[in-house]
């Protein structure tokens, strides 16, 4: 086979296999989306009552829009997760920074305590933090969904990786143009750590957006 004909069929079998998957990853949003202007008889085969796209889109949409607090569902969704990124942002970068720049006592054994909160499951400390909320009155409320999550060891170790290769030249200047330690972090580390912070924002976002445990423990209206 010649380079040129080679060449092209590996670019077309590449293609092939992401066009492939891009298919079955998109399908079941295609589905939802058809779903939507169908009647509840011919999504799951019931009842043979086909109606319009208009008169499902209005039918439909007019009952989840209208008829259910769906919008207040979503809002809520909303301020929960960007609370939580909100926060485990602040706390985390300051932390990994600490940990990947500055020597210490104590230092190593910090960082051990981050890997062994990587190994403790959600419902381990859910107890304790449920009879505190409810001791203090704030069960059924923004902060006592957010409070569990407010740090994350997950990003703590993600961003110390990614602190520890910034070149300590950088830092060096920083501290003698008169930067504070807060000014450089705010300023200097969190630009450059943009992809770092988009690719666990979606983690976070994801996961607490369909998290249902700790949600159904401490929410009652």
């Amino acid at each position: 086979m010649k380079p040129v004909s080679r060449s092209l069929f590996n670019s077309v079998t590449a293609h092939i296999v992401l066009l492939s998957g891009a298919f079955v990853i998109a399908f079941p949003f295609l589905w939802m989306v058809q779903a939507s202007l169908r009647s509840s008889g011919e999504i799951f085969g019931a009842v043979a009552d086909p109606i319009t796209p208009i008169q499902a889109l209005s039918d439909n949409y007019g009952r989840a829009l209208f008829e259910t607090p769906l919008l207040r569902f979503m809002v809520n969704g909303i301020i929960v997760c960007g609370g939580i990124l909100f926060f485990q942002i602040l706390t985390t970068v300051t932390c990994a920074f600490a940990l990947a720049k500055y020597e210490f006592r104590g230092a190593r054994f910090m960082f051990a305590l981050v890997l062994v909160m990587l190994a403790v499951p959600a419902q381990v400390p859910a107890l304790p933090i449920f009879l505190t909320l409810a001791e203090f009155g704030l069960l059924d409320s923004y902060f006592a969904m957010m409070l569990p999550y407010l740090t994350s060891a997950f990003a703590i170790l993600l961003f110390r990786q990614f602190i520890k290769s910034f070149p300590d030249d950088i830092l060096a200047a920083a501290r003698l143009d008169g930067m504070t330690e807060i000014e450089i972090v705010a300023r200097v580390v969190l630009p450059a750590m943009l992809p770092a912070i988009a690719a666990f924002g979606v983690f976070s976002v994801s996961f607490h957006w369909n998290d249902l445990y700790w949600p159904m423990i401490v929410i009652r209206s």
